[in-house]
Formats: structure tokens, C-alpha cells, sequence
């Protein structure tokens, strides 16, 4: 080789952050991959930061998981979380509903007295923890034409969950139980 075309060879297989190094020029596809995973970081970034300042929406406020044997996981961990609930429960067509006492409720509903005895089959508890209560629900216990109504107890003056009671309706369950104070 000549001077000219070492000098020239030297320049290209030098290291291209080096003084002296000749300018290459990137392929235009690797360009356009670096482009795009940039804006795919972006939006994940955005969407990340809009979760959080969110709080996670109504979600953070119920859970609900249907298990392979059928039941149903219900777990409450904000009063605010019933709306929510009962829509989804409402959507997988379950006979299923959460309620609360409310001041000012005139809902009436006919309970299912004659079902009182199946009611320890159709739910119970499922663990929970301080100010959260979980059920295990099993829908296909529940008698035809019965919906079962979880009436969900907050702590006086408050809205940390305390505790539950269950009843079943004939037909569909109202949305609040009467109450002289709301609790």
C-alpha cells in the first residue's frame, strides 16, 4: 500500500471517538431502531408516572379472582371499592353483590330466610388483614333466582373496613341497607 492508503486505512479502522477519525456514517435502519426505542421508553415512562399519580384508580380498592374450582376471591380493602366490585361481578354474571349502610336508605329487598342454613356454604372468609376483608364466594351454592348481598361494616366515623355481614334476596339485592347513621 501507499502512504496515501495507509494514512487513509489508519483513519478508517481508528477508533471513531478519536481525534483525526474519519466521520462514518450510521446505517439509516439502526438510526430508525434507536429512534423508535427511545419513544417506546418515552411512553412506557408516561405511562408509568400516570399510574402513580393515579393511585391506581377504583382497582386499588377491590381485587376479585375466580379460582379453577369455580368460587370466587373477593377482597375489599376501601369502602370506595363497592361501585367497582359490583360492576365486575355484575359482568361475570355472578348473583354476587356488595353493599353498605348508608343514612337516608329506603332500598328494600325480600331476603331468602328459607336459605339462611346454606349461607356458611356460599361464603366465608378468606383471610384479609387490617382493614381488609376477603371472601370465598360459591356462586353455584347460591339458590336460583337469589342474590347474596355482602353487607360490608366499617368502623364507627370511619371508612376502615371492620367486618362483614351476609344475606341472601329473592331476586336482586338492594344497592344500600337502611341505616339510622352511616357508619
Amino acid at each position: 500500500m501507499t502512504s496515501v492508503d495507509d494514512t487513509i486505512w489508519d483513519a478508517i479502522t481508528r477508533d471513531p471517538q478519536a481525534p483525526g477519525a474519519l466521520a462514518v456514517e450510521q446505517p439509516l435502519q439502526r438510526r430508525r431502531y434507536r429512534w423508535v426505542g427511545l419513544a417506546g421508553a418515552l411512553c412506557l415512562a408516561v405511562a408509568m408516572v400516570t399510574f402513580l399519580l393515579q393511585g391506581g384508580g377504583d382497582h386499588a380498592a377491590y381485587a376479585l379472582a375466580v379460582q379453577s374450582d369455580g368460587t370466587i376471591i373477593l377482597t375489599l380493602s376501601e369502602i370506595e371499592g363497592i361501585e367497582g366490585a359490583n360492576s365486575q361481578l355484575s359482568h361475570m354474571g355472578a348473583p354476587v353483590r356488595v353493599g353498605r349502610l348508608a343514612a337516608g336508605c329506603t332500598k328494600a329487598g325480600e331476603p331468602d330466610r328459607s336459605a339462611t342454613l346454606v349461607l356458611p356454604s356460599i361464603v366465608e372468609p378468606a383471610g384479609g388483614g387490617s382493614g381488609t376483608i376477603s371472601w370465598r364466594i360459591h356462586p353455584s351454592v347460591i339458590p336460583a333466582g337469589d342474590t347474596m348481598l355482602l353487607e360490608a361494616k366499617t368502623l364507627s366515623g370511619t371508612s376502615t373496613l371492620a367486618g362483614y355481614h351476609a344475606m341472601l334476596y329473592r331476586g336482586s339485592a338492594p344497592s344500600c341497607l337502611p341505616s339510622g347513621e352511616a357508619q
